[in-house]
């Protein structure tokens, strides 16, 4: 029974890191809607209205992605 629960464990946790590779994290500008890569040089200057967003959740609020560093839509 206690190997079953570790491989179940096991599976689980593997599973749960495979989704979080998926959905990485971009810097998401409120102001006009537009996500970079979190090294893009606009992200870096972007301090007042930006912040980190997965991107799922951007592309929920319709998200534009940056033409210069082309982060993945």
């Amino acid at each position: 029974m206690l190997k079953r629960s570790v491989i179940l464990f096991t599976i689980l946790l593997f599973a749960f890191q495979i989704e979080a590779a998926s959905d990485p994290v971009y810097k998401y500008n409120t102001t006009n809607g537009k996500y970079h890569l979190l090294n893009c040089k606009w992200a870096i200057k972007c301090t007042k209205n930006c912040i980190e967003k997965k991107l799922s959740e951007i592309k929920k609020l319709d998200g534009i992605p940056c033409k210069t560093c082309k982060p993945k839509e």
